[in-house]
């Protein structure tokens, strides 16, 4: 294999555009990183204590050398025609983490009857929106809305959102920090709600959603028009991928 040194800014762009699979070794002093493409290795050294190094240790060192070719204990090469990622567990929930606990967080419900959870909304409606975060990594897969006595108009959207001070790619693949929430996904798009669906309206998909990291939150957003003495209420479940469902 070819080796050819380059700089570390470029390393980085192979990387944000997924052209091959990072990995790394470190001694006393530095970090040696490398990305192999084709037949290819493309390498690079940086010294610890840098903000290179840092760059390196926050955003890139926790997705290095994850195996391209996953096997079993025994060395055979995994085939499998599931979007469940390996080493996770199927997790049905209608309810967040805590800061400290798995399913006690906040819950996945809206009631017009209140004022809870209500923010700004368009001129002629109300909106609420419900905020949650999960303390593992999660894959969204599926989802089910609830809702009852819903007027005509009424719509949900989903976001993923990274918090203030935490990284996201932006649409060039390049790394940048969040100076305020950054909405950076938009999950679920203006989905129309209207009367009662009681057995569930459900959202399917023959994939999951790409790794969300633990440090970013979720939004559903419900929007109604402004009727008075709205009785407009629901709910929602969602499928998803995680290492874990209690902890031990």
């Amino acid at each position: 294999m070819e080796k050819i040194y380059i700089n570390w800014n470029k390393i980085k762009s192979y990387v944000n555009n997924q052209q091959g699979l990072l990995r790394y070794e470190e001694n006393d002093e530095d970090y040696y990183i490398w990305i192999e493409i084709g037949n290819r290795e493309y390498y690079t050294s940086i010294s610890k204590n840098t903000a290179d190094a840092t760059e390196f240790l926050t955003y890139y060192k926790p997705i290095a050398d994850k195996p391209i070719n996953p096997t079993t204990d025994d060395g055979k090469i995994f085939i499998r025609a599931e979007s469940r990622p390996l080493n996770t567990n199927v997790y049905f929930t209608g309810i967040g983490d805590s800061e400290s606990n798995i399913g006690d967080g906040k819950e996945f419900s809206w009631d017009f009857t209140n004022q809870d959870d209500e923010i700004e909304a368009p001129e002629g409606y109300r909106r609420k929106r419900i905020e949650f975060k999960f303390l593992d990594n999660v894959w969204i897969k599926e989802g089910t809305l609830y809702f009852y006595d819903m007027p005509k108009g009424s719509y949900g959207d989903m976001y993923i959102v990274a918090p203030i001070g935490t990284p996201y790619y932006d649409n060039n693949g390049e790394v940048q920090v969040a100076l305020e929430d950054t909405i950076i996904q938009h999950y679920v798009m203006h989905h129309r709600m209207e009367g009662t669906v009681a057995m569930g309206d459900e959202l399917n998909t023959e994939c999951c959603s790409d790794e969300i990291p633990n440090f970013y939150k979720f939004w559903i957003e419900v929007t109604i028009p402004d009727t008075e003495n709205s009785e407009a209420h629901g709910n929602f479940d969602i499928e998803l991928y995680r290492t874990r469902n209690i902890i031990l």
